[in-house]
Protein backbone atom coordinates (compact mmCIF):
# COMPACT_ATOMS: atom_id res chain seq x y z
CA UNK A 1 0.00 0.00 0.00
CA UNK A 2 1.33 3.43 -0.93
CA UNK A 3 2.02 5.97 1.81
CA UNK A 4 1.00 9.60 1.69
CA UNK A 5 4.05 11.78 2.27
CA UNK A 6 2.34 15.18 2.01
CA UNK A 7 -1.31 16.02 2.53
CA UNK A 8 -2.99 19.44 2.51
CA UNK A 9 -6.65 19.70 3.48
CA UNK A 10 -8.71 22.88 3.11
CA UNK A 11 -5.57 25.01 3.10
CA UNK A 12 -6.17 28.77 3.16
CA UNK A 13 -3.88 31.80 3.28
CA UNK A 14 -4.93 35.45 3.17
CA UNK A 15 -2.83 38.57 2.76
CA UNK A 16 -5.19 41.27 3.93
CA UNK A 17 -8.12 41.29 1.51
CA UNK A 18 -6.27 39.06 -0.96
CA UNK A 19 -6.87 35.30 -0.69
CA UNK A 20 -3.71 33.67 -2.05
CA UNK A 21 -4.69 30.08 -1.28
CA UNK A 22 -8.34 29.09 -0.99
CA UNK A 23 -9.47 25.66 0.19
CA UNK A 24 -6.52 23.82 -1.34
CA UNK A 25 -6.64 20.00 -1.14
CA UNK A 26 -3.57 18.06 -2.20
CA UNK A 27 -1.87 14.74 -1.46
CA UNK A 28 1.37 13.19 -2.67
CA UNK A 29 2.54 9.60 -2.37
CA UNK A 30 5.96 8.84 -0.95
CA UNK A 31 8.69 8.75 -3.59
CA UNK A 32 6.63 10.59 -6.20
CA UNK A 33 7.25 13.94 -7.83
CA UNK A 34 4.47 16.53 -7.98
CA UNK A 35 4.62 19.66 -10.14
CA UNK A 36 2.57 22.64 -8.98
CA UNK A 37 1.74 24.46 -12.20
CA UNK A 38 -0.21 27.63 -12.84
CA UNK A 39 -0.11 31.24 -14.00
CA UNK A 40 1.50 34.02 -11.97
CA UNK A 41 -0.54 34.89 -8.91
CA UNK A 42 -2.41 31.57 -8.74
CA UNK A 43 -1.01 30.72 -5.28
CA UNK A 44 1.48 27.97 -6.14
CA UNK A 45 4.51 29.58 -4.45
CA UNK A 46 2.41 30.46 -1.40
CA UNK A 47 1.31 26.81 -1.19
CA UNK A 48 4.96 25.71 -1.30
CA UNK A 49 5.90 28.18 1.45
CA UNK A 50 3.01 26.94 3.59
CA UNK A 51 4.25 23.34 3.26
CA UNK A 52 7.80 24.46 4.08
CA UNK A 53 6.66 26.38 7.16
CA UNK A 54 7.76 29.83 5.98
CA UNK A 55 4.12 30.94 6.11
CA UNK A 56 1.39 30.00 8.56
CA UNK A 57 -2.00 29.01 7.11
CA UNK A 58 -5.17 30.85 8.08
CA UNK A 59 -7.14 27.63 7.76
CA UNK A 60 -6.79 23.95 7.00
CA UNK A 61 -4.10 21.43 7.88
CA UNK A 62 -0.78 20.19 6.50
CA UNK A 63 0.57 16.69 7.15
CA UNK A 64 4.12 15.57 6.36
CA UNK A 65 5.02 11.94 6.85
CA UNK A 66 1.72 11.25 8.59
CA UNK A 67 2.23 13.96 11.19
CA UNK A 68 0.32 17.25 11.36
CA UNK A 69 2.82 20.11 11.05
CA UNK A 70 0.31 22.96 10.62
CA UNK A 71 -3.29 23.34 11.64
CA UNK A 72 -5.45 24.42 14.59
CA UNK A 73 -3.06 24.74 17.52
CA UNK A 74 -0.10 23.33 15.56
CA UNK A 75 2.65 25.31 13.82
CA UNK A 76 5.94 23.44 13.57
CA UNK A 77 8.84 25.60 12.33
CA UNK A 78 10.62 24.64 9.08
CA UNK A 79 13.55 22.97 10.85
CA UNK A 80 11.16 20.59 12.62
CA UNK A 81 9.30 19.49 9.48
CA UNK A 82 12.06 17.45 7.80
CA UNK A 83 11.76 19.36 4.54
CA UNK A 84 14.54 20.31 2.15
CA UNK A 85 14.28 23.50 0.12
CA UNK A 86 15.96 24.56 -3.11
CA UNK A 87 15.40 28.24 -3.72
CA UNK A 88 15.08 29.93 -7.09
CA UNK A 89 18.43 31.72 -6.66
CA UNK A 90 20.04 28.63 -4.99
CA UNK A 91 21.03 30.73 -1.88
CA UNK A 92 24.52 29.24 -1.70
CA UNK A 93 27.02 30.61 0.82
CA UNK A 94 29.63 32.38 -1.34
CA UNK A 95 32.39 32.11 1.29
CA UNK A 96 32.00 28.34 1.67
CA UNK A 97 33.29 25.60 -0.62
CA UNK A 98 31.05 23.08 -2.34
CA UNK A 99 31.73 20.55 0.43
CA UNK A 100 31.04 23.09 3.16
CA UNK A 101 27.81 24.20 1.50
CA UNK A 102 26.57 20.64 1.10
CA UNK A 103 27.51 19.66 4.66
CA UNK A 104 26.01 22.80 6.22
CA UNK A 105 22.87 21.06 7.51
CA UNK A 106 24.53 17.82 8.58
CA UNK A 107 25.17 16.96 12.22
CA UNK A 108 28.79 16.55 13.18
CA UNK A 109 29.87 12.99 13.72
CA UNK A 110 31.36 9.92 12.11
CA UNK A 111 28.63 9.68 9.47
CA UNK A 112 29.03 13.27 8.27
CA UNK A 113 31.92 12.59 5.86
CA UNK A 114 30.31 9.44 4.46
CA UNK A 115 27.01 11.23 3.80
CA UNK A 116 28.84 14.16 2.19
CA UNK A 117 30.66 11.81 -0.19
CA UNK A 118 27.46 9.89 -0.91
CA UNK A 119 25.38 12.92 -1.84
CA UNK A 120 28.17 14.58 -3.87
CA UNK A 121 28.49 11.37 -5.86
CA UNK A 122 24.70 11.18 -6.31
CA UNK A 123 24.45 14.65 -7.87
CA UNK A 124 27.72 14.48 -9.84
CA UNK A 125 29.87 16.86 -7.78
CA UNK A 126 32.84 14.56 -7.16
CA UNK A 127 36.05 16.46 -7.85
CA UNK A 128 34.41 19.86 -7.29
CA UNK A 129 34.24 19.74 -3.48
CA UNK A 130 36.98 22.36 -2.93
CA UNK A 131 35.61 24.94 -5.36
CA UNK A 132 33.61 28.02 -4.40
CA UNK A 133 30.21 28.91 -5.91
CA UNK A 134 31.62 31.64 -8.17
CA UNK A 135 33.90 29.04 -9.76
CA UNK A 136 30.95 26.91 -10.86
CA UNK A 137 28.57 27.02 -13.82
CA UNK A 138 24.87 27.65 -13.28
CA UNK A 139 24.09 23.96 -13.61
CA UNK A 140 26.81 23.04 -11.12
CA UNK A 141 25.53 25.62 -8.64
CA UNK A 142 22.09 24.07 -8.85
CA UNK A 143 23.57 20.66 -8.14
CA UNK A 144 25.18 22.07 -5.00
CA UNK A 145 21.85 23.52 -3.85
CA UNK A 146 20.18 20.18 -4.56
CA UNK A 147 22.88 18.22 -2.72
CA UNK A 148 22.62 20.53 0.31
CA UNK A 149 18.86 19.99 0.45
CA UNK A 150 19.15 16.20 0.03
CA UNK A 151 22.02 15.71 2.50
CA UNK A 152 19.89 15.57 5.71
CA UNK A 153 17.56 12.99 4.07
CA UNK A 154 14.40 15.14 4.16
CA UNK A 155 10.90 13.66 4.23
CA UNK A 156 10.03 15.87 1.27
CA UNK A 157 12.03 18.11 -1.05
CA UNK A 158 10.58 21.44 -2.16
CA UNK A 159 11.83 23.32 -5.23
CA UNK A 160 10.74 26.83 -6.18
CA UNK A 161 11.08 27.54 -9.95
CA UNK A 162 14.29 25.47 -9.92
CA UNK A 163 15.36 26.01 -13.53
CA UNK A 164 14.29 29.60 -14.20
CA UNK A 165 17.80 31.05 -13.77
CA UNK A 166 19.33 28.81 -16.43
CA UNK A 167 19.54 29.67 -20.12
CA UNK A 168 17.43 27.65 -22.51
CA UNK A 169 20.30 25.52 -23.85
CA UNK A 170 21.27 24.40 -20.34
CA UNK A 171 17.78 24.13 -18.84
CA UNK A 172 16.72 21.00 -20.73
CA UNK A 173 19.86 19.08 -19.76
CA UNK A 174 19.81 20.18 -16.12
CA UNK A 175 16.17 19.29 -15.57
CA UNK A 176 16.78 15.84 -17.11
CA UNK A 177 19.73 15.38 -14.76
CA UNK A 178 17.74 16.54 -11.73
CA UNK A 179 14.84 14.24 -12.60
CA UNK A 180 17.22 11.28 -12.76
CA UNK A 181 18.87 12.25 -9.47
CA UNK A 182 15.53 12.49 -7.68
CA UNK A 183 14.40 9.16 -9.16
CA UNK A 184 17.62 7.46 -8.02
CA UNK A 185 17.30 8.96 -4.55
CA UNK A 186 13.61 8.04 -4.27
CA UNK A 187 12.93 11.51 -2.93
CA UNK A 188 9.36 12.77 -2.51
CA UNK A 189 9.37 16.12 -4.30
CA UNK A 190 7.07 19.09 -4.78
CA UNK A 191 8.22 21.73 -7.20
CA UNK A 192 6.68 24.95 -8.44
CA UNK A 193 6.85 26.02 -12.06
CA UNK A 194 4.98 28.19 -14.54
CA UNK A 195 6.50 26.27 -17.46
CA UNK A 196 4.06 23.62 -18.68
CA UNK A 197 6.68 21.71 -20.68
CA UNK A 198 8.79 21.47 -17.54
CA UNK A 199 5.85 20.27 -15.45
CA UNK A 200 4.82 17.62 -17.98
CA UNK A 201 8.41 16.36 -18.27
CA UNK A 202 9.25 16.30 -14.57
CA UNK A 203 6.09 15.37 -12.72
CA UNK A 204 4.65 11.97 -11.94
CA UNK A 205 1.59 14.07 -11.17
CA UNK A 206 0.83 17.65 -12.17
CA UNK A 207 -1.48 19.87 -10.11
CA UNK A 208 -2.85 22.81 -12.09
CA UNK A 209 -3.69 25.74 -9.81
CA UNK A 210 -6.05 28.60 -10.54
CA UNK A 211 -7.12 31.38 -8.20
CA UNK A 212 -5.75 29.69 -5.08
CA UNK A 213 -7.28 26.28 -5.77
CA UNK A 214 -6.25 23.08 -7.50
CA UNK A 215 -8.31 22.68 -10.68
CA UNK A 216 -7.05 19.19 -11.51
CA UNK A 217 -4.37 16.73 -10.41
CA UNK A 218 -3.42 14.00 -12.86
CA UNK A 219 -0.58 12.24 -14.63
CA UNK A 220 0.87 14.41 -17.44
CA UNK A 221 -0.69 12.34 -20.23
CA UNK A 222 -4.16 12.41 -18.66
CA UNK A 223 -3.93 16.11 -17.96
CA UNK A 224 -3.06 16.88 -21.57
CA UNK A 225 -5.53 14.55 -23.26
CA UNK A 226 -8.40 14.74 -20.75
CA UNK A 227 -8.45 18.20 -19.13
CA UNK A 228 -11.12 18.41 -16.46
CA UNK A 229 -12.06 22.05 -17.06
CA UNK A 230 -11.92 24.73 -19.73
CA UNK A 231 -9.18 26.49 -17.74
CA UNK A 232 -6.95 23.39 -17.70
CA UNK A 233 -7.62 22.79 -21.40
CA UNK A 234 -6.49 26.33 -22.24
CA UNK A 235 -3.51 26.31 -19.90
CA UNK A 236 -2.00 22.94 -20.84
CA UNK A 237 -0.68 22.89 -24.38
CA UNK A 238 -2.14 24.88 -27.27
CA UNK A 239 -5.90 24.62 -27.66
CA UNK A 240 -8.66 26.22 -29.70
CA UNK A 241 -12.39 25.82 -29.15
CA UNK A 242 -15.13 25.35 -31.73
CA UNK A 243 -18.88 25.58 -31.12
CA UNK A 244 -20.36 22.09 -31.25
CA UNK A 245 -23.67 20.31 -30.85
CA UNK A 246 -23.79 16.82 -29.39
CA UNK A 247 -25.46 14.19 -31.55
CA UNK A 248 -25.97 10.45 -31.24
CA UNK A 249 -22.97 9.78 -33.48
CA UNK A 250 -20.61 12.53 -32.30
CA UNK A 251 -20.11 16.28 -32.16
CA UNK A 252 -21.18 18.46 -35.05
CA UNK A 253 -18.89 21.43 -35.76
CA UNK A 254 -18.60 23.83 -38.67
CA UNK A 255 -15.72 21.78 -40.09
CA UNK A 256 -17.15 18.32 -39.59
CA UNK A 257 -18.48 15.62 -37.31
CA UNK A 258 -16.06 14.27 -34.70
CA UNK A 259 -16.27 11.54 -32.06
CA UNK A 260 -16.64 12.77 -28.48
CA UNK A 261 -14.36 11.65 -25.66
CA UNK A 262 -17.05 12.26 -23.03
CA UNK A 263 -20.75 11.48 -22.90
CA UNK A 264 -23.13 14.34 -23.63
CA UNK A 265 -26.89 14.59 -24.02
CA UNK A 266 -27.86 14.74 -27.72
CA UNK A 267 -28.80 18.29 -28.62
CA UNK A 268 -26.66 19.88 -25.91
CA UNK A 269 -24.49 22.74 -27.08
CA UNK A 270 -21.00 23.68 -26.06
CA UNK A 271 -17.48 23.74 -27.38
CA UNK A 272 -15.05 21.08 -28.50
CA UNK A 273 -11.33 21.40 -27.80
CA UNK A 274 -9.03 21.05 -30.82
CA UNK A 275 -5.25 21.16 -30.75
CA UNK A 276 -3.01 22.09 -33.71
CA UNK A 277 -2.31 18.42 -34.48
CA UNK A 278 -6.08 17.79 -34.71
CA UNK A 279 -6.43 20.22 -37.63
CA UNK A 280 -5.25 19.43 -41.14
CA UNK A 281 -5.23 21.88 -44.04
CA UNK A 282 -4.85 21.42 -47.79
CA UNK A 283 -4.70 23.92 -50.67
CA UNK A 284 -8.08 24.40 -52.33
CA UNK A 285 -9.23 27.25 -54.57
CA UNK A 286 -12.72 27.00 -53.10
CA UNK A 287 -11.51 26.27 -49.57
CA UNK A 288 -13.57 27.87 -46.81
CA UNK A 289 -10.54 28.63 -44.66
CA UNK A 290 -8.02 31.46 -45.05
CA UNK A 291 -4.43 31.54 -43.81
CA UNK A 292 -4.05 34.60 -41.58
CA UNK A 293 -0.72 33.97 -39.83
CA UNK A 294 2.19 31.55 -39.64
CA UNK A 295 4.71 30.78 -36.90
CA UNK A 296 7.96 29.04 -37.85
CA UNK A 297 9.15 26.66 -35.10
CA UNK A 298 12.04 24.97 -36.87
CA UNK A 299 10.87 21.39 -37.29
CA UNK A 300 7.30 22.48 -38.03
CA UNK A 301 5.03 25.40 -38.82
CA UNK A 302 1.88 26.48 -37.02
CA UNK A 303 -0.69 28.16 -39.27
CA UNK A 304 -3.55 30.25 -37.98
CA UNK A 305 -6.64 29.72 -40.10
CA UNK A 306 -9.80 31.84 -40.18
CA UNK A 307 -13.03 29.87 -40.61
CA UNK A 308 -16.25 31.17 -42.26
CA UNK A 309 -17.74 31.91 -38.83
CA UNK A 310 -14.82 34.14 -37.94
CA UNK A 311 -13.40 31.61 -35.48
CA UNK A 312 -9.70 30.86 -35.79
CA UNK A 313 -7.93 27.55 -35.34
CA UNK A 314 -4.28 26.59 -35.48
CA UNK A 315 -2.86 23.80 -37.59
CA UNK A 316 0.55 22.17 -37.15
CA UNK A 317 2.25 21.33 -40.45
CA UNK A 318 5.70 20.05 -41.49
CA UNK A 319 8.28 22.72 -42.22
CA UNK A 320 8.03 21.93 -45.93
CA UNK A 321 4.32 22.88 -46.12
CA UNK A 322 4.40 26.46 -47.40
CA UNK A 323 1.20 28.53 -47.56
CA UNK A 324 1.04 32.24 -48.30
CA UNK A 325 -0.92 34.57 -46.07
CA UNK A 326 -4.43 34.90 -47.47
CA UNK A 327 -4.30 31.53 -49.24
CA UNK A 328 -7.53 29.54 -49.41
CA UNK A 329 -7.37 26.11 -47.76
CA UNK A 330 -9.68 23.24 -46.98
CA UNK A 331 -9.84 22.64 -43.22
CA UNK A 332 -10.38 19.14 -41.87
CA UNK A 333 -10.43 17.55 -38.44
CA UNK A 334 -8.01 14.65 -38.10
CA UNK A 335 -10.07 11.83 -36.61
CA UNK A 336 -7.25 10.05 -34.83
CA UNK A 337 -8.91 10.23 -31.43
CA UNK A 338 -12.10 11.50 -29.75
CA UNK A 339 -12.18 15.14 -28.70
CA UNK A 340 -13.16 16.71 -25.37
CA UNK A 341 -16.56 18.41 -25.31
CA UNK A 342 -17.37 21.18 -22.82
CA UNK A 343 -21.15 21.60 -22.56
CA UNK A 344 -22.20 25.16 -21.80
CA UNK A 345 -24.17 24.19 -18.70
CA UNK A 346 -20.95 22.91 -17.03
CA UNK A 347 -19.06 26.11 -17.77
CA UNK A 348 -21.57 28.64 -16.49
Amino acid sequence: MSEIAVRCLGLRKDYGAVRAVSGLDLSLERGHLLALLGPSGCGKTTALRLIAGFERPDGGTIEIGGRIVAGPGVALPPEKRRVGMVFQDYALFPHLTVAQNVAFGLSRGRERKARLEEVCSLVGLRGLESRYPHELSGGEQQRVALARALAPKPEVLLLDEPFSNLDASLRAQVRADVRLILRDAGTTTVFVTHDQDEALFMGDQVAVMNDGRVEQVAAPEELFHSPGSRFVAEFIGVADFLPATAQEDGLLTEIGLVPSANESRPGSRGEVMVRPDDIDIAPAADGRGRIVACTFLGTHLVYEVALPSGRRVRSMQPHTAAYAEGAAVEVRLVLGHPLIFFPKDTEE
